[in-house]
């Protein structure tokens, strides 16, 4: 058994992007990973 987790690095503002190298997937701990999706700035303040 596994789960494979998987997410582009695009941050973006309406049209515009404004970072190329966003990290969505991370690490909280042993077999525990928090991803985002829209929400870059809460997940980058969660971890």
């Amino acid at each position: 058994d596994g789960v494979i987790l998987g997410a582009d690095t695009r941050a973006t503002e309406g049209p515009i992007v404004c970072d190329k190298n966003c990290e969505k997937i991370h690490y909280m701990a042993p077999n525990i990973y928090c991803c985002g999706a829209g929400t870059a700035a809460d997940t980058e303040a969660v971890t």
